[in-house]
């Protein structure tokens, strides 16, 4: 049986609720990063990967389901799969745009916090330079590929770890994405807005 048009309102309910707990987690893991001594403080590394890694998932699938919301708002149907970068395609042209022009505008917005870019061990963990970053992604296109499969990926990221154990946060893409996406379905101009708002995903107490 089709979904009906109020799925959406359910689905963006989700996706905002993974938001707002990522964003508070997000907050916890600011402190315990800015607040540990690395070199001193090794175990913290679980406790950073115990914030960290369900901040990244949460994130994940709320760029899922508003990218789902679009295409429901445009087709009626639902797509299945979780990779961001096949999602986040197959949008009419004038989708697109809409949603290029709203990750540029977010992303240079001088507003934006500067969310944390981290590479952790068991041997401490350091904050990367601007020029040890990898950059960007600067634009739509960009974003979605590098966030790609993040969800499937960090889920089990547990299997990646060998005898070297090391990781890289990288949030702002993920929070970018995010209100990139919620803004353009809460503007979508078709027949399948049933009272989808943008809410702009709310700052976060992470990002005041």
């Amino acid at each position: 049986m089709p979904a009906s048009e109020f799925s959406i309102i359910v689905a963006n309910a989700t996706a905002k609720g993974h938001y707002d707990t990522a964003m508070s987690r997000y907050a916890e893991f600011a402190r315990a990063a800015v607040n540990t001594n690395s070199r001193e403080e090794p175990t913290k590394f679980q406790e950073l990967l115990a914030l960290g890694i369900p901040i990244i998932t949460h994130l994940a699938l709320a760029i899922e389901f508003q990218l789902k919301i679009l295409h429901f708002q445009h087709n009626g149907t639902y797509r299945r799969g979780h990779d961001i970068a096949q999602l986040g395609n197959g949008f009419p042209e004038s989708t697109l745009t809409d949603l290029r022009n709203t990750y540029r505008a977010t992303y240079t917005d001088p507003a934006k916090p500067d969310f944390l870019y981290m590479t952790i061990s068991e041997a401490g963990y350091e904050h990367a330079s601007p020029t040890e970053r990898l950059a960007g992604p600067e634009t739509y296109d960009e974003a979605i590929v590098r966030v790609g499969r993040s969800y499937e990926r960090w889920r089990y990221i547990y299997e990646e770890f060998g005898t070297t154990r090391e990781v890289s946060l990288d949030f702002m893409p993920l929070v970018v994405l995010t209100k990139t996406i919620n803004y353009c379905v809460g503007h979508y101009k078709g027949n399948r807005k049933v009272g989808i708002k943008d809410e702009n995903f709310r700052v976060g107490a992470g990002e005041a």
